[in-house]
């Protein structure tokens, strides 16, 4: 049985392999690199305020995004889409290069509908849409290049409690 706050249980290999997928399709016309994170939570501490637990999964995404490489790519378009289900939020953490171009882009309206995915529990099909969506956009301002090359394994990380 599935449980809904932990990351080793929250995606079959299957759904896991969907979203792996999907990051391989969508790479093949832009540049950026789209990296998918699950943790069953990013506080140790259990019952937190909304705002310190907002404060826990930004630190966590910011961690994550350097701790992975993301921040190495070289042109700077990476980025993580962290989903830290105890904490029910999804952070979106993008590298220079497409923050730069961030007024573009609906970052909130991304978050959203993976946070009604899950609720749903559609949560791979709400996933693999957000991602379709990011590279459309990144595709637009990075288009893939002859040389380009997979800079970031698309494997979806699954992580515990920080």
């Amino acid at each position: 049985m599935k449980k809904k706050n932990d990351a080793l249980t929250f995606l079959s290999e299957t759904e896991l392999q969907k979203i792996k997928n999907t990051i391989t399709d969508v790479e093949k016309e832009t540049a950026g690199e789209i990296k998918v994170a699950i943790a069953s939570a990013s506080s140790l501490i259990p019952r937190l305020s909304r705002a310190d637990k907002e404060k826990a999964v930004t630190r966590r995404a910011k961690s994550l995004f350097h701790k992975l490489g993301i921040n190495k790519t070289k042109e700077a378009t990476g980025v993580l889409i962290l989903i830290s289900l105890e904490e029910k939020m999804v952070r979106i953490q993008p590298d220079m290069a497409i923050d730069n171009i961030s007024p573009q882009i609906n970052w909130e309206s991304l978050i959203i509908q993976i946070i009604v995915g899950i609720k749903s529990e559609r949560p791979v099909d709400a996933i693999c849409n957000v991602i379709y969506q990011l590279g459309d956009r990144l595709a637009k301002h990075f288009p893939v290049k002859p040389d380009d090359i997979n800079e970031i394994s698309n494997d979806v990380v699954i992580m515990g409690r920080w």
